[in-house]
């Protein structure tokens, strides 16, 4: 029969691996995202295009620049999303005894959270307000946020029941 502490153990791994696969997917999301700001908003693609003529560019220049860009920023965030997922993942598995995510998931938790009131100063500085844009952003990041507590909790919470049942086999066996 199973102990109480293995159905807790069962439990918190479970929770860790949903938790890796939603941060895996929420960086996905982000790709997306700024696949979107890209392409749909004209206004920051003429920016930015004005910054580059200033420099004197051709345009395929402009354009090899900004797909670049584009390109170096989504395989960043895609890969930052994938090592703390499968990390995640791979823990919950038990494939893995490597805790190396977790770095990254507090640095990435501080940044998160560090730059969740930007939201709302940018609407206090001559912005137009919160928009239904920055709505949805800003339920995004605290999605994020949870999905960093929850790896971390879960990581702990596995490692104290991991020894709970350690020391039980020992007891028993």
């Amino acid at each position: 029969m199973n102990s109480n502490s293995e159905v807790k153990l069962r439990q918190f791994r479970d929770t860790l691996e949903l938790a890796g696969k939603g941060y895996i997917f929420i960086g996905i999301w982000n790709v997306i995202k700024i696949f979107m700001t890209y392409t749909m908003q004209q206004s920051l693609m003429d920016e930015l295009i004005s910054d580059l003529k200033a420099q004197e560019l051709s345009s395929k220049e402009i354009n090899a620049t900004l797909i670049f860009a584009f390109a170096f920023v989504s395989l960043f965030i895609i890969m930052i999303h994938f090592y703390i997922g499968l990390g995640a993942i791979k823990y919950a598995r038990e494939k893995s005894v490597k805790k190396g995510y977790l770095v990254l998931s507090v640095i990435s938790l501080v940044i998160t959270a560090g730059l969740l009131p930007l939201y709302f100063l940018g609407a206090d500085y001559g912005g137009n307000g919160v928009d239904d844009k920055d709505i949805a952003s800003i339920l995004v990041d605290l999605t994020m946020i949870f999905i960093f507590v929850d790896i971390l909790y879960s990581t702990h919470m596995i490692k104290k029941h991991s020894a709970t049942a350690d020391d039980k086999e020992a007891i028993a066996g």
